[in-house]
């Protein structure tokens, strides 16, 4: 942790527990919100690289159909 950091630190722990509350909530919402878009993220790009595939014909449509289809039988 930097000095400014440290310095931050010690001027939130000197607000009242409602200010530092509603400042927790928002750090943590702000983390939860990036960890949102990271996954939505790779999502995205895992899909473009299933179709592409697809596209391509590497990978067999049917065969992913029937292994999922008995995977949850």
């Amino acid at each position: 942790m930097s000095t400014g950091e440290k310095e931050l630190a010690v001027k939130l722990l000197g607000l009242p527990i409602s200010s530092r509350a509603t400042i927790a909530e928002k750090l943590l919402s702000s983390l939860e919100e990036s960890e949102e878009e990271h996954v939505e993220a790779l999502w995205i790009k895992e899909a473009e690289r299933r179709y592409h595939e697809i596209v391509r014909k590497k990978m067999k449509t049917k065969k992913v159909f029937e292994d999922a289809y008995r995977a949850l039988r």
